[in-house]
């Protein structure tokens, strides 16, 4: 799945050449009507990731050669955590969300997660050989120059790969599914994703939206803050958010708080 979607004409979800079986048909769009695309679990999910991407775009402008040692490990900490927040997405929605839309959803030939999967992850290994060659000295050194240009690389290519899956494929899910349908295999992906996946989401939406938002659309009681949610936002924020707020600072980052008390 590619190419640029300003440039795409609209895509039509009720087209029944994506139609698996008349048995089920393209008309469950009526049952999101609660839930705007914006607010659905995949975009706010995206939403994160395209968090991030801004946010290391943003520091990586603040500073330059030559990097102090803290610099260094920040970025390296933080490109640990973004880079597996963004192969467990892929890998959580090959290995559970496509398989079981499949079941109804004759996918667009230009559908290609896997092979797009793979492209991430080439994208990956082209920054992150970068981020290892930071501080480094002789042919192996990275600048702090090739490292933004690498990144914003990166960030062209991912954003579009986000943007065209909630083109085309969640609007052929909202049709072909119910809210109560996805639910367990939302619920499922959720429950397998790292910590810090979720807590990407709280930190990208702010505690105050994905309390109201994300748990109140998905039907999570409000209790499940303080025993799921809560630690994670701040193992997220200690863990990640520290790294790119020291870099735009340029001051080293703070030690972290506990969970129970951020």
């Amino acid at each position: 799945m590619s190419g640029d979607s300003s440039s795409t004409p609209p895509f039509d979800p009720n087209d029944l050449k994506y139609q698996v079986s008349p048995s089920h048909a393209p008309d469950k769009s009526s049952s999101w009507d609660g839930i705007p695309l914006e607010a659905d679990r995949w975009v706010l999910a995206h939403d994160s990731i395209r968090s991030e991407l801004t946010e290391m775009g943003d520091a990586l402008r603040n500073i330059s050669d030559p990097l102090p040692e803290w610099a260094v490990s920040s970025i390296r900490k933080w490109w640990e955590g973004h880079s597996l927040h963004v192969r467990e997405h892929c890998a959580k929605e090959e290995e559970m969300l496509m398989p079981f839309a499949s079941e109804r959803i004759k996918w667009p030939e230009d559908v290609t997660t896997s092979d797009d999967h793979g492209k991430i992850e080439e994208w990956q290994r082209e920054v992150g050989r970068l981020v290892d060659g930071l501080g480094k000295d002789g042919e192996d050194r990275t600048t702090v120059k090739a490292l933004r240009e690498a990144w914003e690389s990166y960030e062209l290519k991912l954003r579009p790969h986000l943007l065209e899956e909630e083109r085309v494929c969640l609007p052929l899910v909202r049709v072909y599914f119910t809210p109560e349908e996805m639910s367990p295999v939302g619920r499922k992906m959720m429950e397998a994703e790292p910590d810090s996946t979720m807590g990407a989401m709280v930190h990208a939406m702010g505690t105050k939206e994905f309390r109201s938002v994300f748990m109140t659309g998905q039907g999570i009681p409000s209790f499940v803050w303080h025993m799921a949610f809560k630690s994670r936002h701040a193992n997220y924020e200690n863990d990640m958010a520290v790294h790119v707020e020291a870099l735009k600072t340029g001051r080293p980052p703070k030690e972290g708080k506990s969970g129970w008390f951020f």
